[in-house]
């Protein structure tokens, strides 16, 4: 028998809510269930659709993300002749929670509606704290990378004053709060804060205080204790300079604690640390060395939970590089198994991910990459114009394109990790869209070219004549007549071409070098 019963919100999201079970003794309905459109549905985050292998038999043994093995911990409930019951709990942002459904799948309740209402609501209490763990588990972004993101905000020109003053106010309780001594001294004396000699000494006596305390439980750890409970004290002292802001300090007690760790992870984890104080202050060299030390370290062995976190960082430290297409590869491979929550919100991620996949991916990738994953489905709405930014551009609709375009540049300016790369971008992402509108053509006028875009003739006659000088476009314009005529390359010819300058060029040096020689 099957029926269909209403369901509160689950965990206050609005989500969703399927679940069914499993009864031991009939697997062939089992199987028939687990091939369900309903829990393999695309619609579905590839990380949290029931595998097609799913059978009654092994329902621990999934190999999929923490978030499905969350939900298959916490969803296992005995109810007397029914071994298990898996609730699947799918975090939708677009469903409303007038269409929450719970869905009851039971050949042995045979119509005892009181016996079905009680086991929706225990299950209905099982899904809360599925909802709680999946919420602790999404984390909140880092501190200090938060204050990072606003004190660039507060030193840029474009961020209104009334922002300002509440970005200088979060500033300065931060830094109150957490007893950020050295943060504090170099934003008085680029004056972003004005000086308190009182709060200043203040600070200072707290922190000498809790290093005291801290120096105590080292010294005792050492003394009277294992390996494990020294370096859990050197750890706290190393968290300790992440937090009040001393990165030097911070640097010197982690690779201390390096030395007193085995574990592999845990030497990650103190690798992750470094990171984040490299993208705090934008220390490109240390967080490329930090990088190649972490693969090292997973060539040593390491779970696939930090080598998909690794991907992240590296993806961002690509992208604040200026290397768009590996960054976009980078967060492409991560985006359903996102668990950086400490680096930024995964919305977020999904902002950058579009982003660099617009100008690295061809218009085949694209679509099936980005435009119909349903990992930037489920999100991409809540981020203002992006939706409109991506879509427009496959679907060739160039006016709602640059509108589109105009209402991100904001954001991407805005931005402490693209900000350097904003006229790059800018750039880069109008020789995509111009290319693909002249790739369907041969020739085609520039009233034509600048009607479709809703600009100016004179607008798009100045754009392209910039592409082309720069060898960015494979057209020209014939102003006399008014008509744009592409010339696509020849592929074959550009490499003979390539090839013939490099061997001219080696054969200059070879007779530089025969001239030097014989002297």
């Amino acid at each position: 028998m099957k029926s269909t019963v209403k369901s509160p919100t689950l965990g206050g999201h609005g989500s969703p809510l399927h679940i069914f079970t499993l009864d031991t003794r009939n697997p062939d309905r089992n199987s028939a269930m687990a091939a369900s459109p309903i829990f393999h549905s695309s619609a579905l985050p590839f990380h949290l659709r029931l595998p097609k292998t799913f059978s009654h038999s092994s329902p621990m043994s999934i190999s999929a993300s923490p978030r499905f093995d969350l939900v298959i911990r916490f969803g296992l409930v005995r109810f007397g002749a029914l071994q298990f019951v898996l609730v699947y709990a799918v975090k939708f942002g677009t469903v409303s929670s007038n269409t929450m459904r719970s869905t009851i799948y039971d050949s042995e309740i045979k119509g005892k509606k009181e016996d079905c209402i009680w086991r929706v609501k225990e299950a209905n209490a099982n899904a809360k704290a599925i909802a709680a763990v999946m919420e602790a588990e999404e984390g909140s972004q880092q501190p200090q990378l938060v204050l990072a993101d606003k004190l660039f905000l507060l030193r840029q020109p474009d961020v209104q004053d009334i922002d300002k003053v509440r970005y200088k106010e979060d500033v300065f309780n931060h830094v109150k709060e957490n007893d950020m001594v050295p943060l504090y001294e170099t934003l008085v004396a680029d004056s972003v804060l004005d000086m308190d000699r009182a709060l200043l000494d203040s600070m200072r006596a707290k922190t000498e205080d809790e290093l005291n305390k801290i120096d105590e439980k080292i010294a005792d750890a050492e003394e009277n204790l294992g390996e494990s409970e020294v370096r859990e004290a050197h750890l706290a002292k190393s968290l300790f300079f992440i937090r009040i802001g001393d990165k030097e300090k911070a640097l010197e007690h982690l690779k201390i604690t390096e030395t007193k760790t085995v574990a592999v992870g845990q030497k990650m984890d103190l690798v992750f640390y470094t990171l984040q104080l490299g993208f705090f202050d934008m220390d490109f060299d240390l967080i490329s060395k930090s990088i190649d030390k972490a693969k090292n370290l997973f060539e040593e062995g390491g779970d696939w939970e930090r080598k998909n976190r690794l991907k992240v960082y590296e993806g961002l430290y690509c992208m604040s590089t200026r290397n768009f297409k590996k960054a976009a590869k980078l967060f492409l491979d991560s985006i359903s198994t996102f668990t950086t929550y400490e680096l930024f919100p995964y919305d977020t991620f999904i902002f950058y991910t579009v982003l660099t996949s617009i100008i690295s991916l061809d218009r085949v990738s694209l679509k099936q990459k980005v435009v119909d994953a349903p990992e930037i489905l489920t999100v991409i709405g809540k981020i203002p114009f992006l939706s409109e930014f991506l879509n427009s551009l496959y679907d060739c609709q160039y006016k709602s394109f640059f509108s589109a375009f105009a209402g991100l540049t904001e954001q991407i300016k805005l931005d402490r990790y693209l900000h350097p790369h904003f006229r790059y971008y800018m750039r880069e992402v109008r020789t995509v869209v111009y290319s693909q509108f002249l790739e369907s053509y041969k020739s085609v006028t520039i009233e034509a070219m600048a009607k479709a875009f809703g600009v100016t003739v004179d607008f798009i006659d100045l754009e392209l004549s910039r592409f082309i000088a720069a060898g960015k476009l494979h057209c020209k314009i014939d102003k006399v007549a008014g008509v744009l005529e592409t010339n696509r390359p020849d592929a074959k010819n550009a490499l003979y071409q390539a090839t013939i300058k490099q061997g001219d060029f080696l054969l200059n040096r070879i007779q530089k070098l025969s001239r030097v020689i014989d002297l």
